[in-house]
């Protein structure tokens, strides 16, 4: 039997023309196989592409994935906050897949698996500890966060690389729209020692070279002035085209050479998108 049917626009709507379909489905209008399509699990959404040419054409553009988005309430920027005429070829469904603009990118922010994900680069004094409870300083500053690293008496820093392609976002998107990048981090003093704190940011292109850099200290708290956590936080704005990954990478250590975990504590670690409403 032969088919009819046009191109997938890049809009984010369908443009199918059903003129012949199989099992007498032209009686049915394409919105509400689009419905129907985003209610299947995505384990199973691969068998549908084998039906016919239009359910293929359907789930490889934008149509049933946009219609998964909006029906989880999976934040997505519009064409005009991302400055482009069309979406880029399967952003729905990275979107829908990976989720970009609703989460953390880091991973393990906070040590609830150890140091899994991070990549430790100086590891002295008693090396990097996790924490199930915030030992010396107040309890933890946000509802969930349930631990924390902690450092020693000699340097202990750590770095965590993002790859936003990896992560689901486009590379059209951090080259037209360019959307802010919120970063913070929650860091304590015990009450009992001194220690330091150091936040490194760079936002990096393909070939991992920096093209803006956020950094905050060495901050130092003097023996008896901690136990309260401390938040440093900022945006990413106005950076050049390009950026392709995102290097997070802090440090601390205590000020009176105590063996022991008695440096700075870390937690609660994000970097977000922040989009314009």
């Amino acid at each position: 039997m032969g088919q009819n049917y046009s191109k997938q626009s890049n809009n984010g709507k369908s443009d199918v023309n059903f003129k012949e379909q199989p099992f007498g489905m032209s009686l049915i209008p394409v919105e509400c196989i689009i419905f129907v399509l985003s209610k299947v699990p995505v384990s199973d959404i691969k068998n549908c592409r084998l039906v016919c040419r239009i359910w293929q054409q359907l789930i490889d553009g934008h149509s049933v994935w946009k219609e998964k988005c909006l029906h989880e309430n999976i934040f997505f920027p519009s064409r005009e906050v991302l400055n482009i005429n069309e979406y880029p070829t399967n952003f729905f469904r990275s979107i829908y897949l990976k989720k970009p603009f609703n989460r953390n990118l880091l991973k393990n922010s906070t040590g609830e698996e150890n140091l899994s994900q991070w990549t430790v680069i100086e590891n002295g004094g008693d090396k990097w500890l996790v924490e199930k409870e915030a030992v010396g300083v107040d309890p933890f500053p946000e509802d969930g966060i349930k631990t924390c690293f902690s450092t020693s008496y000699m340097n202990c820093s750590k770095s965590q690389l993002i790859d936003l392609s990896r992560e689901g976002v486009p590379q059209e998107v951090m080259d037209n729209a360019r959307p802010k990048i919120e970063v913070s981090e929650w860091y304590a003093a015990r009450f009992d020692c001194g220690s330091t704190y150091e936040l490194t940011v760079r936002l990096l292109d393909k070939n991992y070279e920096p093209q803006d850099e956020f950094h905050y200290g060495p901050q130092e708290v003097a023996q008896w002035q901690g136990r309260q956590w401390i938040q440093t936080k900022h945006l990413f704005e106005h950076y050049p085209p390009g950026v392709r990954y995102i290097q997070f990478r802090h440090s601390g250590k205590d000020t009176q050479f105590w063996a022991g975990h008695y440096g700075s504590k870390m937690c609660g670690a994000k970097v977000t998108f922040v989009f314009n409403k």
